[in-house]
């Protein structure tokens, strides 16, 4: 059986614009490991410490090291990103969305997974910058990574995974930005299966 599609995106919201990188192939669809939740998208869970820890020292890890990002150069050793509920919250609540629609995207479904959309009656599917605020966070220089696969089931894999990508790689190690939150929805009935969401941003 071949191995499935391996999916990532990253979006800044200061103008960088999008950039949609894929391994084996590309498709964008409209609209232990870590504990993924088998999500209703009612509520959002209460993240466990060890996963909250583990995400966090994934991302750390990485900013503590050099790391090559390619046509951005070499970036420098920058300090560790702290925990924000409110955009693990954002995070969270468009990994459940990818993964109840079966889509991969930085803008929301426009359905009831789309929580920002929906319970602001938006025109169109929600933004990054628009779950983040919807979500209470007051902060600014925003930013989303978004990767999906159904090999990367820890945070250590997605990080790694995102970083052999120069834009993800730069925001990963962009020395402004200190604060992150970061989500995991499994749906073993998605094409995609592990979904994960990274927010950032400055306060």
């Amino acid at each position: 059986m071949a191995p499935k599609k391996l999916y990532r995106d990253t979006l800044s919201l200061l103008g960088c614009g999008i950039l949609l990188l894929c391994l084996q192939g590309c498709e964008v669809d409209p609209g232990g490991s870590e504990s993924g939740e088998h999500a209703s998208c009612n509520g959002v869970p209460i993240l466990s410490t060890w996963d909250r820890g583990n995400y966090l020292d994934a991302i750390n890890l990485a900013r503590a090291e050099p790391q090559d990002c390619g046509v951005y150069g070499f970036m420098d050793a920058v300090p560790p990103l702290e925990w924000s509920d409110t955009l693990y919250r954002s995070a969270y609540e468009h990994s459940c969305d990818l993964a109840k629609n079966n889509f991969f995207s930085h803008t929301g479904s426009k359905t009831r997974y789309d929580k920002t959309s929906y319970e602001q009656n938006l025109p169109r599917g929600s933004s990054p910058l628009d779950r983040m605020v919807y979500n209470g966070y007051q902060g600014r220089n925003m930013r989303e990574n978004i990767i999906a696969g159904a090999n990367i089931d820890s945070s250590i894999e997605a990080v790694a995974e995102l970083l052999k990508s120069d834009a993800h790689c730069v925001t990963i190690m962009n020395p402004d930005l200190n604060d992150f939150g970061m989500a995991l929805v499994e749906e073993g009935d998605s094409k995609y299966i592990y979904h994960w969401t990274q927010n950032f941003g400055t306060n």
